[in-house]
């Protein structure tokens, strides 16, 4: 990232950061850069850890090709002296044909084209890794990524977070259309209700509330719970402001009650709509 700023704070104030997950994403069109996507932890010296997204255009990783004096053996070393190394960088979109090219030009059997696959081909890289003169391709770039964040920040750890959510859908209706979706993490719960669920009902916020204090009474005091509520006209406005939420809160991981069964329902109700469930499951950073 370039902004010096990032979830109001300052880069001073940190302290190091812990990478939680690396994801590429390799370029739609041959002329735009190399991405990933990276969900870190901001420790900053106050003691806070603020989650971030944020993006590394045209990371560059390493891959190795022995030299001709050392191409000596036919079978696949685990391990090799450095000084006897090319070493190439490249971006993990360039990595398959830049493999492909030094192998050619570096090696004997690749000089004699033995075995290489064509260019772009779907496997390709793993059968170039066969080459017994070849070593580091089969390290993940978002691997290495991680690798380079632990290297920076040795002391950054910390416990990842996990956020859960639940639906609950229409029992008496054809379509059986989602109702109300509840999304928790830690002492926060966000629930999003359809607002006609309710049709004919006065002062249901209000009632609402006082059965939660109710039922919940030594959970509220015990972990502090916050409740935050909120009415919409459609199933897919909840879905919407469910993921609008867990964004803002960004956990590690986000649960959901029966994933196969409701992810099916949010689907539905996004497209009934008219809604892209790609914007809405994706960070808005990366939209």
């Amino acid at each position: 990232m370039t902004n010096k700023r990032i979830n109001d704070f300052d880069v001073n104030d940190v302290e190091g950061y812990e990478c939680r997950h690396a994801v590429y994403c390799p370029p739609p069109e041959e002329d735009m850069p190399d991405i990933h996507l990276i969900k870190r932890i901001a420790h900053l010296k106050d003691g806070r850890q603020i989650p971030q997204v944020v993006f590394k255009a045209d990371f560059k990783r390493k891959f190795y090709v022995e030299r001709e004096g050392s191409q000596n053996h036919r079978e696949k070393r685990e391990f090799a002296d450095i000084e006897n190394l090319y070493e190439i960088e490249c971006t993990q979109t360039q990595l398959q044909n830049l493999v492909r090219k030094t192998l050619i030009e570096k090696t004997e059997r690749g000089r004699k084209r033995f075995n290489l696959p064509f260019p772009g081909s779907r496997d390709g890289l793993r059968k170039l890794a066969r080459s017994p003169y070849l070593y580091g391709t089969d390290v993940s770039s978002t691997t290495l990524i991680k690798k380079a964040y632990q290297d920076m920040f040795p002391n950054m750890r910390s416990s990842s977070t996990v956020a859960t959510t639940d639906t609950e859908t229409n029992m008496h209706s054809k379509e059986e259309e989602i109702i109300m979706q509840t999304l928790t993490m830690k002492e926060k719960i966000f629930t999003v209700i359809k607002r006609d669920y309710f049709k004919g009902m006065v002062d249901v916020e209000n009632r609402l509330r006082q059965t939660f204090q109710r039922l919940l009474a030594e959970d509220i005091n015990e972990r502090k719970l916050e409740w935050e509520l909120m009415f919409v006209d459609t199933s897919g406005q909840i879905v919407v402001e469910i993921m609008k939420k867990a964004h803002e809160w960004k956990p590690d991981f986000l649960a959901v009650w029966n994933i196969k069964f409701d992810m099916q329902k949010m689907l539905s109700a996004l497209r009934a709509d008219g809604i892209d469930p790609a914007i809405v499951f994706s960070d808005p950073v990366a939209v």
